[in-house]
């Protein structure tokens, strides 16, 4: 019995992004190709890469560049290229890393089988429909992504310009989706988007978040439900109150503030203010009982000086973060931030 063809998995950068990954080897385990994460053994390796700040292009750069080197050494014949390093620089791709076979953007989840049919030189198969998810995350816990893109416009942000702007999916068909999920075993879904809680502005429904929570706090099976990527700004009363009284909503919230001086705020284009922001923390405090806060900072962002820095350090020590993640500020190409002055030294940042 001829072997079925092996593809290896590299999913950098974010969660939302390991939900992509799963979504193309679910087409591709659909198309008959038997998933590995054991890239040495793989015929194909398929690498989901991440563009957000300098570190994460630089580890899917050295990913590229490990695997087609060892496509060289190897069993492997053919590396595939996607994601939003791909998305965003597929021309300098294609040019500076001639030896990857395909570079395919975030198109890639659409053509991916028929670009490694092409390259592996196999006949396509019949198509088991709809293709499954699989699930990277194990048996029990799985993300549920619900929506694409972002239209906050942080100056210094390029996920606008990579991803587009925000765009929500449809409660029934995530709820739906969350169904299927908990009939295979998932017993914690972890919702995640660039800003969850946006979920229906763009279709005039700002109030989709909090319905979709009722929705799957319903389903038999789940007993977690977390959120992750909450925007302060669209951080409503209705939403805290629905974290607090559902009882499988998880209290905890990741809830990224980038920083807390006000001049910064508004040169980051964060739309709000310092006191709005101090006030929705302690709406949180108040009302979600035993309440797991996790954010992240940016530090050296341009125009951050001394002052600054110290309100900052301020306001973590009196807030005190359950998690607490920072950042050195990364310029990105193209966006307002990238452009401003004054500049903050490297080694100060």
């Amino acid at each position: 019995m001829k072997r079925r063809a092996r593809v290896g998995l590299v999913s950098l950068g974010c969660p939302k992004n390991l939900v992509d990954t799963e979504t193309m080897a679910g087409r591709l385990a659909a198309a008959g190709y038997e998933i590995t994460g054991r890239g040495d053994r793989a015929d194909a390796v398929l690498i989901n890469t991440c563009g957000f700040v300098r570190e994460a292009k630089e580890e899917s750069i050295d990913a590229v560049l490990e695997w087609t080197r060892h496509k060289e050494q190897g069993r492997c014949r053919a590396v595939v290229v996607t994601g939003c390093l791909a998305e965003r620089y597929a021309e300098e791709l294609r040019r500076e890393i001639p030896e990857a076979d395909a570079v395919l953007g975030l198109a890639g989840e659409e053509t991916v089988v028929e670009v490694l049919d092409r390259l592996l030189d196999r006949a396509p198969a019949a198509t088991q429909e709809p293709p499954e998810r699989v699930l990277l995350t194990g048996p029990a816990t799985a993300y549920l992504k619900v929506s694409e893109g972002c239209s906050n416009r942080c100056t210094y942000c390029a996920i606008p310009q990579i991803r587009g702007p925000h765009r929500s999916r449809d409660p029934d068909a995530l709820a739906a989706e969350a169904e299927a999920l908990a009939a295979r075993g998932v017993r914690e879904l972890i919702l995640v988007g660039q800003d969850i809680a946006a979920l229906g502005r763009d279709r005039g429904r700002p109030g989709d978040l909090v319905r979709l929570l009722g929705d799957l706090h319903r389903i038999p099976g789940l007993r977690w439900i977390r959120l992750l990527y909450v925007h302060p700004a669209h951080l409503s009363e209705e939403l805290v109150r629905a974290v607090a009284e559902l009882p499988r909503v998880v209290p905890y919230l990741d809830l990224p503030v980038q920083h807390i001086d006000d001049a910064l705020l508004a040169a980051m284009h964060r739309r709000m203010d310092s006191r709005a922001l101090e006030a929705k923390i302690a709406l949180l405090r108040r009302e979600v009982p035993g309440l797991v806060l996790r954010t992240t900072l940016i530090v050296g962002f341009p125009g951050e000086d001394e002052r600054a820095f110290g309100r900052l350090r301020d306001f973590v020590a009196r807030t005190r973060f359950d998690h607490l993640g920072v950042f050195a500020y990364s310029p990105e190409e193209g966006t307002p931030a990238a452009a401003m002055e004054p500049t903050v030294p490297e080694e100060v940042k």
